[in-house]
């Protein structure tokens, strides 16, 4: 199978998913791997993410299969209007506001919102997935989506909202199991915690013999609608745990407990780690390999939205002169142009082969969706020592410094708005980072438009007049 990036391997993924669940097809175990951080875990939270909404957005397409909640009567769309509250709550993921609206409403209103609001959070890939999956339904598929609707599978509940989002309940030793009946339960195990209990069950004493009983993991899986068992660094194991790991997801069974959900496997390239070859006769026929390359900056926007994204994210459209609408917009030129003086003429952000190939058994890391979330969550709670947070997490030394000098200048018109530009004028004239902190602002504005005169009003005061002029009056390209 060829390289892909991390779009593809979620709608592989994805795809793999519902034709074992809807289709009742036969797969092969998915087996992905690539170079360390470049965020396979993050892929494969999200491809179960992409299968649950392409599924609900197959359901509100199909009108519902002719479904309604007894109390609301009408066309499709009334139904969404009647619910239009609801829908809402769901999207803004505010599990205060969901567990309010749980204590007012039914059960059938809250799992029709919910449907819809999954529905309507489709992002376009997720939006082709649900094209191909409607180009391949079959009547074993719809009756998958009736038990969607009628065991109310995405529904959240009291006991293990927190643990719960877009529709899945994540894994937690401390959850109920009876919570996990007809729902979609995600497990993330790392393969160097896994036990030997884990692969062959806990014995247990009864009537003078011991049986096995499976781990908890496994018996979540089993009392779950649809589930799946992420291993992560499964190839970092030596052979003979491998096989055992291997056979398990295989088998989707522990001993004599049948768990019946699929298992993906994760792990780095041999290239940048020492990592166990699987066996041929483990492999063939029963494994898909997978091999996913470091993301590209636009790739890294995607994987990393959500609370931390904006920060991350401007910057790096900031300061990457091949990717993004700064280097589109005339009068902001100078601040890519300038940024790539300071760091190597390439794109900082994903390593260019001579630097893959001199590190092939000793990889460096470099700046991915999991670092970038990891240090800025760090800096949001108090951490305040950025440059060597910096250094830690993103590892290439010109963007680590660069980066750190910038977060001030940022949070600084972010928490007091654009007027705060004034207490740093005088950088502005000799300072990169401060540069660059103003131009993700400049970039912000002109994308979502909010607080464009206040931001031109500012910068017309530390004479950056043809920047102001295109907040007030857009810009052509």
């Amino acid at each position: 199978m060829s390289t892909m990036g991390p779009n593809d391997v979620k709608a592989y993924l994805a795809y793999t998913y519902f034709l074992y669940y809807a289709n009742k097809v036969p797969v092969l175990t998915p087996v992905v791997y690539g170079p360390p951080r470049i965020g396979k875990t993050e892929t494969v939270r999200d491809s179960l993410k992409m299968f649950v909404k392409a599924v609900a957005y197959r359901i509100v397409a199909n009108d519902f299969l002719g479904l309604r909640p007894p109390e609301i009567k009408g066309s499709l769309e009334q139904v969404r209007q009647a619910l239009a509250g609801l829908i809402e709550v769901f999207k803004s993921k505010r599990k205060d506001l969901i567990l309010s609206s749980m204590e007012e409403s039914g059960e059938e209103e809250l799992n029709f919102a919910l449907i819809f609001a999954l529905a309507e959070q489709c992002n376009a890939p997720c939006e082709r997935l649900a094209r191909v999956i409607a180009a391949s339904e079959k009547e074993v598929t719809k009756e998958f989506y009736l038990d969607i609707i009628n065991t109310g599978a995405f529904l959240p509940t009291k006991e293990n909202l927190k643990y719960w989002d877009d529709g899945i309940v994540e894994y937690n030793k401390n959850l109920d199991m009876s919570e996990m009946d007809d729902k979609v339960v995600y497990v993330e195990i790392n393969a160097n915690e896994l036990t030997k209990e884990d692969l062959k069950g806990y014995p247990y004493p009864r009537e003078g013999f011991f049986e096995k009983l499976p781990p908890r993991w496994a018996e979540a899986l089993g009392t779950s609608m649809i589930g799946l068992l992420h291993i992560e660094n499964g190839l970092t194991l030596p052979l003979k745990e491998l096989e055992e790991l291997i056979m398990v997801a295989r088998k989707k069974r522990v001993g004599m407990y049948s768990f019946n959900k699929l298992a993906v496997i994760t792990g780095p390239d041999p290239n940048y780690a020492e990592s166990t070859i699987v066996p041929s006769y483990l492999s063939s026929g029963n494994l898909a390999f997978v091999e996913m390359r470091p993301p590209t900056v636009l790739e890294w926007k995607e994987m990393i939205e959500g609370e931390y994204a904006e920060e991350v994210y401007y910057f790096l459209e900031a300061t990457s002169a091949s990717y993004g609408l700064a280097s589109t917009i005339e009068a902001l030129k100078f601040i890519p142009r300038e940024v790539s003086k300071v760091v190597a003429p390439k794109d900082t952000f994903i390593p260019p082969p001579e630097v893959a190939k001199e590190y092939k058994n000793h990889w460096k890391p470099y700046p991915t969706p999991k670092a970038w979330m990891y240090f800025a969550k760090a800096l949001e709670h108090g951490r305040v020592e950025a440059t060597s947070l910096a250094f830690s997490y993103i590892a290439d030394e010109s963007v680590a410094e660069l980066f750190a000098s910038f977060l001030p200048y940022y949070w600084k018109v972010q928490m007091e708005g654009p007027q705060s530009i004034l207490d740093f004028r005088e950088d502005l004239e000799k300072n990169l980072a401060a540069r660059v902190a103003v131009a993700a602002h400049v970039i912000k504005a002109l994308e979502t438009g909010e607080g464009r005169d206040e931001l031109a009003k500012a910068l017309e005061e530390v004479g950056w007049d043809s920047v102001a002029g295109i907040l007030r009056e857009g810009f052509t390209e």
